[in-house]
């Protein structure tokens, strides 16, 4: 399966090469190149044991790659995982800017689409973020009848430190979704 991974930071770089690892073809974006620079030399930027070695080889057989072109990747991905931050404001609500970003992005690409996408939430948010997603997707796509999409939620479940190990063995796995095409 061909994946696009929006986002290089814990969640989406663990989930991005450990589902490389398993013979997925996946790319994994960031809009700093300076990240995608460090990745591509074979260095990972977060604190994950065992993850740099899976990373390289992951990269050197051709089932992991790194880009800031988010169109490309979406265009020829079957399944795009939104991986980005949603770190918590003062008052302990989500800060989904960077999402929405990342959904609005994901949009645009998806202009230049054909065929069936899953679009999947990675990133930890409250209960009913998929509308606010898909609406942003759907008014970026634009009049692209081409391109057919639904939107799925896999909350992570990943703790620092152990990710590598609660990936491969995860005691739980949350999945939904309103579409059987989808699921």
């Amino acid at each position: 399966m061909k994946i696009a991974m929006m986002g290089t930071g814990y969640v989406g770089l663990v989930t991005g090469t450990l589902l490389a690892d398993r013979g997925n073809r996946v790319t994994c974006i960031d809009k700093n190149p300076a990240v995608i620079e460090q990745l591509h030399a074979g260095h990972v930027h977060i604190f994950e044991p065992g993850l740099e070695r899976i990373l390289r080889v992951c990269e050197e057989r051709g089932d992991l790659a790194f880009t800031t072109d988010c169109t490309s990747a979406v265009v020829n991905a079957d399944v795009i995982f939104l991986a980005v931050g949603t770190p918590s404001d003062a008052d302990g609500s989500f800060n989904l800017t960077t999402l929405k970003a990342a959904a609005g992005d994901v949009g645009r690409a998806l202009r230049h689409a054909t065929g069936f996408k899953v679009v999947i939430g990675k990133s930890t948010v409250p209960q009913g973020t998929w509308r606010i997603l898909s609406d942003i997707i759907n008014r970026e796509i634009g009049d692209n009848s081409s391109v057919e999409w639904a939107y799925v939620a896999n909350p992570e479940t990943l703790a620092e430190g152990t990710a590598v190990r609660d990936f491969s063995k995860p005691d739980r796995v949350l999945v939904g979704t309103t579409s059987d095409r989808a699921f």
